[in-house]
């Protein structure tokens, strides 16, 4: 057992230094040189260390800003030094001219990507992300004035030294993971044991000098640097492209009023009474349940399991976290049964505390309403997100057998079935009724008291991705099913998206109309503040701005609850706020 934790210790050691050793600059100098006509590259593909451009590094990193001898000689050097260089020679150009710096940071930036496609490990690239570090003044600009950034990108790339850099690409292909791993090898044959080596399964054998081959063939980088150029020129156009929302505003009557500072809130809901519920986390705890009474907040539990939470129609639900058992941790067993602990009621009176046992894939969890149900095939345990009541439907022929893809409506109205189509079945009757051709996750409803209707889709969903690609078509309008004499009927209204959406998004329905809380807008330098929109004629008007992250709309149809993060001067998040607003009163009129 000594032995084996020696050799433990001398493998951490080793890995650590190794680690080290490469996430250090590594440059090559002088030749051989190849040259790749069909991409314009000539460059050397040494793999020998410089300690000359080791030093250079640490002056660069070590110098004053504007440091007029360091960066001339950078400068002279450009086309020799690794693409990293650049970057420093952008910062050092910053304070005296920054158009110029602009050009050299984006110089550095092509060039560093070009060497990258030249690997033939395809993950040595993602070593390029680290580079800006070095020139964080013309980062911090770039993210300011984006036209001029884009501007000079177009520049660099009409500069006829573009392709002339001619370091070894060695410097970046040897952060991949082919190269850590035969260099890690060989530091562990070179320091252990032949028993140790064994032990371990390393096989034995001479030593790798280094991964071969390491360089891309000229035919197989062609396509890729048609890639990498064609996407520099749109990130460009879309830099220098106008930035401003160009979704119109509309001054409401009154402001969002803010009722909570500083707290950490994950999930809230409107309860019974217009009582605000919500779930505070708690690090390296439970987290915690908390009822705010318009007047003073009171904490309604303390032993919240992660986010397990669901609460609707007054009623609350969450998954307990059970105290860890004394003595040794069993070993994980993914088939083992499991007990599943809850408690139940109403905020602020007594709630009722249960369990049932289950299996991995026994259980759909879309009623705690903070997914789409992703359980396996089959759940003979479900919860309703209308309710927030369980069900078990193991055994039950009347019943479909998936609590994956069904959910309880409540109140005497029956189930909703989600396959292939969305279908209700009414209380007493095994005949399905199909109410649409789309298959709604039901874990998102919402039941509407001052409509009598239940939304189908009110927790947030993406519906363009965060690569700006429409997604969820089928579920972007509002749909609203109704319980009539003449039986179930769902009626859709068609909304936009919004400029600049990505991500998930939520939409609202208030007796104000159809609103969209959008957290923040995408744009080509980072987000930008989203807000809350109304949608109406066929688009949105945005009607607050700012970062709203958790909404819920209470029983009167009228009052907003959400949480927002400010943004300080340097917009960074400041604490988080909760808010009410009166969309009733603040769009009358409007």
């Amino acid at each position: 057992m000594r032995g084996r934790q020696l050799s433990v210790r001398r493998i951490s050691a080793i890995f650590l230094g190794l680690f080290v050793m490469l996430t250090a600059p590594v440059f090559a100098a002088g030749g051989p040189y190849v040259s790749y006509p069909a991409v314009g590259r000539t460059f050397s593909v040494s793999q020998n260390e410089h300690t000359g451009y080791e030093a250079l590094l640490k002056r660069a990193m070590q110098a004053p800003a504007g440091d007029e001898a360091l960066r001339a000689e950078l400068e002279a050097r450009r086309n020799e030094l690794p693409p990293i260089f650049l970057y420093y020679l952008a910062e050092h150009t910053f304070a005296s001219d920054p158009q110029a710096a602009l050009e050299w940071y984006w110089l550095g930036h092509m060039r560093a990507r070009m060497d990258a496609i030249l690997c033939a490990d395809t993950t040595a690239a993602q070593g390029v992300r680290y580079l800006p570090a070095a020139a964080k003044s013309v980062v911090a600009y770039t993210r300011t004035h984006p036209k001029e950034s884009g501007e000079a990108g177009k520049r660099v790339l009409a500069r006829d030294d573009l392709r002339d850099g001619e370091a070894s690409p060695w410097w970046i292909c040897v952060h991949g993971m082919r190269a850590m791993n035969s260099a890690l090898q060989n530091q562990l044959k070179k320091s252990m044991t032949a028993e140790e080596r064994r032990q371990l399964g390393i096989p034995d054998g001479a030593l790798q000098e280094a991964p071969a081959p390491w360089l891309r063939d000229e035919a197989d980088v062609v396509p890729d640097y048609e890639k990498l150029f064609a996407g520099a020129r749109q990130n460009f156009d879309s830099l220098t492209a106008p930035m401003e929302e160009k979704t119109p505003s509309l001054q409401p009557a009154m402001a969002p009023e803010v009722v909570l500072r500083g707290v950490n809130v994950a999930k809230l809901y409107w309860g019974a009474g217009n009582q605000l519920v919500f779930l505070t986390s708690v690090p390296r705890a439970a987290n915690r349940l908390m009822v705010w009474d318009g007047k003073e907040t009171t904490m309604i539990a303390d032993d919240v399991l992660g986010e397990n939470v669901c609460a609707a129609g007054g009623y609350v639900s969450y998954q307990r976290q059970m105290p860890r058992p004394e003595g040794e941790k069993p070993k994980f067993d993914r088939t083992r049964p499991k007990e599943l602990y809850y408690k139940q009621g109403r905020p602020g009176s007594y709630m009722s505390e249960k369990s049932f046992t289950y299996t991995e894939t026994m259980v759909a969890r879309g009623g705690y309403q903070t997914q789409m149900m992703r359980t396996g095939a089959f759940a003979s345990w479900g919860q309703s997100s209308l309710t927030c009541q369980w069900f078990h439907y193991e055994g039950d022929a009347d019943l479909p057998s998936n609590a994956n893809s069904v959910s309880q409506l409540g109140r005497d109205l029956g189930f909703l079935e989600s396959s292939g189509g969305t279908y209700h079945y009414a209380p007493g009757t095994l005949k399905a009724v199909k109410i649409s051709d789309t298959d709604y996750p039901l874990a998102c409803m919402k039941y509407l008291p001052f409509m009598d209707a239940f939304q189908m889709v009110a927790c947030p969903i993406s519906y363009v991705s965060v690569r700006g690609a429409n997604e969820n078509d089928a579920l972007l309008p509002v749909a609203l099913l109704t319980l009539g004499p003449d039986g179930p009927k769902v009626t859709t209204t068609d909304i936009a998206r919004i400029d600049g959406e990505r991500g998930q998004t939520q939409t609202l329905v208030t007796k104000a109309g159809i609103i969209r809380r959008m957290p923040s807008r995408y744009t080509p330098v980072g987000p930008k503040p989203g807000g809350f929109y109304l949608m109406r004629d066929g688009g949105a008007v945005k009607i607050w701005e700012g970062y709203p992250a958790e909404s819920d709309v209470a029983d009167d149809g009228c009052t907003i609850a959400f949480t927002t993060m400010p943004r300080n001067e340097n917009g960074q998040p400041a604490p988080v706020q909760v808010m009410t607003w009166d969309v009733c009163k603040a769009l009358d009129g409007l």
